[in-house]
């Protein structure tokens, strides 16, 4: 029969035949690279899509420089801060939370947001989302913008489970029972998309959009609760947030000269859409992990050439004798390498495409992008040959090199049945010391550190896949204490942000009268710009007033104390505050200027934030403020605890406060709850162990193929020996457990390294990720059951990878294992 690969040179049939007559080694190899190259391909396939699509995103929704939170704009005011010097456009938008009937009896919350002109926005611009059917989607009328007692929904609140009616498509109305408690019903006529809200699979309530005739007939006011503007100037400029920040103080002192206040003045990090920060951290924890699992698997391409060569020396040998040069040896098996590398390369690409697509589209639902599904950009394709081609071929040379330098005499006269004597060294005579096994757990013990460079690799590669699966866990146990610490931050149940300060006595009256309400605290807020020693300004500090025995907060502090009663001018800032002011320290006097007068605070305390954003924020003594801002007996926040025995769920107690405080002619700039707080921390959190999880499972699986590939190595090494073992009477079932016990031993040598190790990894892990997301380690907590399910795993690893070895071992004859070369 016609044999095409009689048409190659010889020196390739035989490398061909080395690829094809041990089929397992040569899958695990191409196994090892092709989890490397796909590791590293992958995050930067992620990385790429993600940030290129958020960019894109922020582009043409000419995303807002800056937000200020207002008490009661109306246009006359907004045409007056487009004439602020540095200000390119400024636009209002109002928001209240209605109740929509999601089946009969079952309300939901339903956040409304008003835009003044759909059409002529030009800043944080919501789209006309296209119309879509498949499988799961029903065909729907085309989409336009909502007329009055019409709205439009963000596209992903159709993502919430049971928060709007089953089925819901466009053209259908919803029946909405609105802030005054009347019954009213609005026709849906499409879905938006909005990038620079936090996404809905966050907060988890519907949002929708209307008019401003609309909000009103919803019982909203006729002014707005936020500007959202843009600067002009260059775009070193535009891309600076001091200057982005000096022309928003400008808007907000505009705005308090008008008699409103500005209780917040917050500056959009440049160029970047809410939660990229997210990514940025990502990135920086998951690429070394990729680089490793890369590094990993070019250990068992080092460790598969060196077995190779030291299991074909007498071939070397030969094949030098009939006129072999060093050169012809080293590109024939750098060939073979080749040949690992390609097919590598070919699955990863697939692989990439496929895992790293499906991962996107994952979090795109998340952070509501659209992604362009299964594509390969031109960045991560050459990448991924780059490495896939350099790397294994770089791995591979020094064995190749040194292998091929064996002498013919020193070729021909090795017998394949290893080099050296027994007891030698210090492991043998420890080894040798212990009493008591049996013959067969004696000889695994043995051949465990027979080969002492190969065993070193192979424990590398599993220790560290097991360590990182460790320090995941890990790493996990510490971001579920960070979340627990902010919900115990948390200890009310709805926060009620008012569009002006109001009489405390007043607010206070009205939240006691809506029914379940337990406890009722009154705070006021503001900002503050830091004027450091040398005169230039801070970004806006974000103040809270509160009582100094409040019973609506338990703050964890960092350093130093909380507020006491009898404090004036100090002031305890959130932790975050030290990544742009690094030189505030504990007990410093630091000038804030409030309602432009500056004034000396005594720096107390510093509190870990519940502020994902990055916003600086300080909490100072309730009455000392109100007396420096002329706002004693005024309050523009609440804090509502509800009665632990209500059978009602805090969003709709949320709903009903909104509503009586509409109708008690007190207007709600926004609600939150401490259920948003705790959606918002979980799947804020859960993207990040998931991906670090995804990175341990690979770094892992690579530890795995790493100990198969050295057990599959021995056991051809070991033809010979296990002959000779046959010949003597040693049965199947002893074969088969002297090399399962081996690669026992083994995964166990490196779980106990890698829990050694996963202790200080984790911290370190833990300490960049805190510092990465929240300016602070986080606080580090040891996963221990982790380390025990690590310790199952690799057992079933190492049983598993050691199987097909073993089971190959015990099928050997005599005769094959005596004539083996």
């Amino acid at each position: 029969m016609f044999n095409p690969t009689n048409l190659l040179p010889t020196r390739w049939r035989k490398v061909w035949r080395d690829l094809t007559s041990n089929r397992a080694r040569t899958l695990l190899v191409i196994a090892s690279i092709t989890v490397g190259i796909f590791a590293v391909g992958v995050v930067q396939h992620i990385n790429t899509i993600i940030v290129d699509e958020m960019t894109r995103v922020y582009v043409e929704s000419n995303s807002a420089h800056a937000r200020l939170m207002v008490n009661g704009v109306d246009d006359a005011l907004l045409d007056a801060l487009r004439t602020v010097p540095g200000v390119e456009a400024a636009e209002g938008r109002a928001s209240l939370t209605v109740n929509v009937q999601v089946a009969e009896g079952v309300w939901e919350p339903l956040r409304i947001t008003a835009v003044p002109d759909f059409a002529a926005a030009a800043v944080s611009i919501v789209s006309l989302d296209e119309p879509q059917t498949g499988p799961t989607q029903s065909a729907s009328a085309p989409y336009r913008w909502p007329a009055e007692k019409e709205l439009v929904l963000e596209r992903s609140s159709l993502d919430t489970v049971d928060r709007l009616p089953a089925n819901l498509v466009v053209g259908d109305a919803l029946t909405i029972e609105d802030a005054n408690g009347k019954i009213r019903h609005i026709e849906l006529t499409g879905l938006v998309y909005d990038a620079n809200e936090l996404p809905v699979a966050f907060t988890g309530t519907p949002v929708g959009y209307v008019d401003m005739e609309t909000f009103e007939w919803l019982g909203g006011g006729d002014t707005y609760s936020q500007v959202n503007m843009r600067v002009t100037g260059t775009r070193a400029q535009i891309t600076d947030k001091e200057y982005v920040q000096r022309v928003a103080d400008d808007v907000a002192a505009k705005i308090e000269k008008a008699g409103l206040s500005t209780p917040e003045v917050r500056v959009m990090n440049p160029g970047e859409l809410p939660m990229q920060n997210i990514f940025d951290a990502l990135t920086l924890i998951l690429t070394p992990l990729g680089v490793l699992a890369l590094v990993l698997g070019s250990f068992l391409v080092i460790n598969t050439m060196s077995a190779l060569i030291s299991q074909q020396t007498r071939q070397i040998g030969v094949m030098k004798a009939i006129g072999a040069t060093g050169g012809d040896l080293v590109r024939m098996y750098m060939g073979a390498v080749l040949i690992y590398s390609l097919f590598s390369l070919l699955i990863a690409l697939g692989l990439t495409v496929f895992i790293a697509g499906a991962i996107e589209l994952l979090l795109s639902g998340f952070i509501n992008l659209s992604v362009p599904g299964f594509v390969l950009p031109a960045n991560v394709l050459w990448m991924e040959v780059a490495i896939g081609l350099l790397v294994p071929s770089l791995a591979a040379l020094w064995p190749i090199v040194q292998g091929t330098r064996v002498t013919v005499r020193e070729a021909i006269s090795d017998y394949g049945v290893g080099s050296g004597q027994f007891g030698a060294s210090w492991i043998d005579r420890i080894l040798s010391s212990i009493k008591g096994l049996s013959r067969p757990l004696q000889l695994s013990l043995r051949n465990t550190f027979r080969k002492r460079g190969r065993l070193i690799l192979t424990l590398i590669t599993l220790t560290l896949g097991g360590m990182i699966f460790m320090t995941v866990g890990s790493v996990q146990r510490s971001l579920e204490g960070q979340v627990d610490k902010v919900l115990a931050y948390n200890q009310f149940d709805i926060q009620v942000a008012l569009e002006r300060q109001y009489r405390t006595s007043q607010v206070a009256q009205a939240a006691y009268e809506v029914e379940n309400v337990a406890a009722v605290e009154t705070w006021s807020s503001g900002s503050a710009i830091r004027i450091r020693p040398d005169g230039s300004e801070s970004e806006t500090i974000s103040l809270s007033a509160l009582p100094p025995t409040s019973q609506m907060v338990d703050p964890t502090l960092e350093s130093g104390r909380w507020l006491l009663p009898a404090d004036q001018n100090a002031i305890v800032l959130s932790q975050n505050v030290l990544e742009d002011e690094p030189d505030i320290a504990l007990g410093d006097e630091i000038v804030l200027e409030i309602l432009d007068k500056p004034r000396t605070w005594v720096v107390v305390g510093f509190a870990q934030t519940t502020d994902f954003s990055g916003q600086m924020s300080g909490y100072v003594n309730q009455e000392y403020y109100a007396r420096i801002t002329n706002n004693v007996g005024s309050a523009g926040t609440l804090f509502i605890k509800i009665d632990a025995e209500s059978a009602t769920s805090v969003s709709e107690m949320a709903a009903i406060v909104e509503a009586h405080f509409e109708a008690s002619n007190i207007h709600v700039a926004n609600v939150m709850t401490v259920d948003f707080i705790r959606n918002f921390t979980g799947n804020f959190f859960s993207i990040i162990v998931s991906l670090l999880l995804v990175m341990g499972v690979l770094i892992a699986t690579v530890g795995a193929l790493g100990l198969a590939g050295t057990m599959s190595t021995n056991v051809l090494e070991r033809t010979r020996e296990i002959g000779v073992m046959r010949a003597i009477g040693a049965s199947d079932a002893t074969i088969l457990a002297v090399v399962l016990v081996e690669g026992v031993i083994i995964g166990l040598i490196s779980w106990l390294v890698g829990a050694v190790l996963a202790f200080p990894t984790g911290l370190a892990l833990s300490s960049v990720l805190g510092l990465a997301l929240f300016q602070a380690p986080l606080g580090y907590l040891f996963s221990a059951d982790g380390v025990f399910m690590w310790l199952l795993i690799v057992a079933v690893l190492a049983a598993v990878a050691s199987l097909l070895p073993a089971r190959n071992a015990s099928r050997v004859t005599v005769r094959a294992a005596l004539a083996y070369e």
